[in-house]
Formats: C-alpha cells, sequence, structure tokens
C-alpha cells in the first residue's frame, strides 16, 4: 500500500514495526441473494496505511515507510460469499508495517 524510497537515517533515529489482523470484508452492491453473486462488492471498511502508521509517530518524523495488506487468508474465508449467496464475504486482512522515526531535534540556543 505505501512505500516510500530508502533514505539514510541519522544516528538518533529509531525503528519501528508492528502487525495486525484487520476486517476486509465486503458487501454486494446489489443486495438481491444469488444475483449479488454477479455483482461487483464494496469494502465495509477501508484499511489506511495512516492508522497503522500513527501507532509509531508523526507522519512527520517518519522516513522509509512501508505497510502491506496480505489478502491470503480471504481465499478460504470466500466461502462466506457463497454461504450468504453472494451479499457478503469476510476477509481477514494481515497487515505489516515498518518505518524509521527520525527525532527532530528542537533545542533552543
Amino acid at each position: 500500500m505505501v512505500q516510500d524510497p530508502v533514505k539514510p537515517v541519522p544516528m538518533n533515529s529509531a525503528y519501528c514495526e508492528g502487525t495486525q489482523w484487520s476486517d476486509d470484508s465486503s458487501v454486494s452492491m446489489v443486495p438481491v441473494p444469488i444475483v449479488a453473486l454477479l455483482f461487483p462488492h464494496t469494502d465495509m471498511y477501508v484499511i489506511k496505511p495512516e492508522v497503522y502508521l500513527q501507532q509509531c509517530a508523526p507522519s512527520s518524523q517518519l522516513v522509509n515507510r512501508e505497510v502491506i495488506v496480505s489478502r491470503n487468508a480471504c481465499i478460504p474465508a470466500g466461502l462466506t460469499r457463497l454461504i450468504t449467496l453472494g451479499m457478503w464475504q469476510w476477509c481477514p486482512a494481515y497487515v505489516v508495517w515498518v518505518a524509521d522515526i527520525v527525532h527532530q531535534d528542537v533545542s533552543k540556543d
């Protein structure tokens, strides 16, 4: 989802990383059972990289950011789309984020 080009990091920096499962479920745009199988779905929850990176530090202090969303678990969970006749699909997404935190020097003369 997000990947910054690699930047040199000063000595007073820190490293932040994390992982989390997130709900990436979707619902049919046409709320008619069986017919919904043929129509596209829309996401119920939008996975935003900023939400995960904020756990590290404010975005102005982050460099070399990377957020990856793996939806591999959605494949077996796709059975929920058949069970609900196309109305809803459960999708557990695995979010991984890493970033370097650059501490800004706020010392005053």
